[in-house]
């Protein structure tokens, strides 16, 4: 049995990032291959964030911390070996026939360029693997348009080496070429499982839920505060619920809700998986927006993108009925992209090693 491994930020205490991880992981494995997530956390990036949080005094982080490590260690299949380095991660000699960097924004330049004490870290580029392992990278996202001279100077002896680029939104096209690679557009891992690998995960699960479920990222988003006031008061909600939520939780309460308002990716990649009327915000301040507006052009749901706060635009979102079946028919042509590159190039190196 092919043996593969994936590297990404299922470290992040971050729903989105962890639940992808997850499903990479476990399409992998229902596609009949032995996967497992390379347990590298590096330890300067975890650092950074508690004392982050100590400074600005977020300690419900930690909380979420510990409530998406739960997650972790019962439906993650981590390496029995942890790295806390990319100089570990070279120290180290590895047995996978193939490795796949993805998904996330593993490429962002801050991580590729900063990522150890401002030295360059090329861990997501898999520096560490050697010549012999077959190296994909499955809908990698940069987090950017747009990429300084010195990114592709350090990157591109790595990404040649990439049999096969997938990445995530079409902006990111451009910034591969210009490492004079190509690539091509394809689903976020949570696409690639059904809406029934989502349910079992919570088919016995019981939570309080209210008709909107607000998920908003970052600090300082004042307009998508501002409308999930607004969408509260239509629904005649006035009730505040910010409890910290595990995983399961999250996904129940995406489920179970009349309407969720988002600014995040991985909310707006649920809200679409079990059929869930939403509302859209762009992030304020980050250039990390181009990603929904992929899945939402391809699923033609543009129009749930909001930049205001107009009530009326609200009433209407609020009430407009979706056409669930054209969505569920749309997201199942993307989610075929994403597995016939895994499947095309999963076969590739297969032949070449009979």
């Amino acid at each position: 049995m092919m043996k593969i491994a994936t590297i990404t930020f299922h470290w992040a205490t971050n729903y989105g990032a962890v639940l992808q991880a997850f499903a990479l992981q476990k399409y992998l494995e229902k596609s009949g291959y032995e996967a497992e997530i390379i347990d590298y956390v590096p330890s300067r990036v975890k650092l950074l964030s508690y004392v982050t949080w100590i400074r600005r005094k977020k300690f419900g982080e930690f909380r979420k911390e510990k409530l998406i490590g739960k997650f972790r260690h019962a439906e993650l299949k981590l390496s029995e070996k942890k790295y806390r380095s990319c100089k570990k991660l070279k120290s180290n000699s590895f047995d996978y026939d193939c490795i796949i960097s993805g998904s996330d924004q593993l490429w962002n330049k801050n991580f590729t360029l900063n990522l150890d004490g401002g030295k360059p870290n090329l861990s997501y580029f898999l520096d560490f693997a050697d010549e012999k392992t077959v190296k994909l990278a499955y809908a990698v996202s940069f987090g950017a348009t747009h990429m300084p001279d010195e990114y592709y100077d350090r990157v591109k002896p790595f990404a040649n080496a990439f049999q096969a680029i997938s990445v995530r939104e079409q902006t990111a096209i451009p910034i591969v070429e210009q490492m004079g690679r190509k690539a091509e557009v394809v689903c976020d891992p949570t696409l690639l499982l059904d809406r029934a690998d989502y349910e079992k995960l919570i088919e016995k699960k019981r939570y309080q839920c209210g008709k909107v479920f607000c998920y908003i990222l970052h600090e300082n988003q004042y307009t998508a505060q501002k409308i999930a006031r607004e969408v509260k008061k239509i629904y005649r909600e006035n009730e505040d619920r910010t409890a910290r939520d595990d995983m399961y939780a999250w996904l129940y309460k995406i489920k179970n809700s009349e309407i969720v308002v988002t600014n995040s990716f991985h909310g707006t990649m649920l809200a679409l998986i079990f059929n869930t009327p939403f509302i859209v915000v762009p992030v304020d301040g980050f250039d990390m927006n181009d990603r929904i507006k992929t899945i939402l052009d391809v699923v033609h749901l543009e129009n749930r993108i909001v930049s205001d706060t107009d009530a009326d635009v609200l009433r209407s979102l609020c009430s407009e009925k979706i056409d669930w079946d054209q969505v569920n028919r749309s997201m199942a042509q993307y989610s075929r992209m994403g597995k016939d590159f895994l499947s095309s190039n999963l076969a590739m190196y297969a032949e070449k090693a009979k």
